[in-house]
C-alpha cells in the first residue's frame, strides 16, 4: 500500500457522503443499481457505483448509474497530483463499499473489464488484505485464510498495476472488527 496524504477531515468528508449516498439508496432515490444492497449471506457488503455500472451476478459492464460524484472527481485528482497514478489513469469509475462488522471481502480476481492500476482505499480502520499464492489460490478454512498478508492502514492507497497481482490472484479480506469503508477506483 502506498502513503496517501488524507486527512482525517478529508476522510470524515468521503465517510458521510457515503453514510448520506447509502441512506438516499435505501430508499431509492439513487439512479438505477448505484446502491446495491448488502447480501444476507454475507457474499457481499452494500455498495455504492458510479461513473459506469459493473453487474456483479452476470459480470457484465453496463446499468444506469450516478456518475462520478465531486467529492471521487477530487479524490482522483489527489491520486494523480501525488503521483499515485498517472494522468493517463485518471479514474471513471467508482465502487465505495461498506464492511460493517464481521462483514469480509470474499477471494476473488478482478474483472478485466477495468483498466489497470486499480486504486483502492482504505478508510474507518486498518485491514488485512490478503492474496493468494503463486497459483493464485486463497485457501479459506474455518480459522480464516492462507495466503500474503498486506497490511492497509487507515486512509492509505492500494495501488494494483498490470500484472499478476491485478489479474491473475485471488485477493479477499476477513471479517472486518468495527467497521472498513474501501473507495476503489478504476478506469473503464
Amino acid at each position: 500500500s502506498m502513503p496517501l496524504t488524507l486527512q482525517v477531515q478529508e476522510e470524515q468528508a468521503l465517510i458521510e457522503f457515503a453514510m448520506d449516498q447509502l441512506a438516499r439508496g435505501k430508499r431509492r432515490e439513487l439512479a438505477g443499481t448505484t446502491f446495491v444492497p448488502a447480501q444476507r449471506n454475507g457474499k457481499r457488503c452494500a455498495q455504492l457505483q458510479y461513473g459506469i455500472a459493473y453487474n456483479y451476478a452476470e459480470q457484465t459492464v453496463g446499468g444506469q448509474v450516478e456518475p462520478l460524484p465531486a467529492i471521487l472527481l477530487q479524490l482522483a485528482e489527489k491520486l494523480v497530483a501525488e503521483g499515485i497514478i498517472s494522468p493517463q489513469q485518471r479514474p471513471n469509475t467508482a465502487v465505495i463499499a461498506l464492511y460493517e462488522d464481521g462483514e469480509g471481502l470474499p477471494p476473488h480476481v478482478e474483472t478485466k473489464d477495468f483498466a489497470r492500476p486499480i486504486c483502492t482505499l482504505s478508510l474507518s480502520n486498518p485491514v488485512d488484505m490478503c492474496f493468494g499464492d503463486k497459483a493464485g489460490r486463497i485457501d479459506l478454512h474455518p480459522g480464516g485464510m492462507d495466503g500474503f498478508l498486506v497490511n492497509l492502514p487507515r486512509r492509505s492507497a492500494l495501488v494494483m498495476q498490470d500484472g499478476l497481482c491485478a489479474n491473475d490472484v485471488q485477493h479477499a479480506v476477513g471479517p472486518v472488527k468495527g467497521r472498513w469503508m474501501s473507495v476503489t477506483l478504476r478506469k473503464h
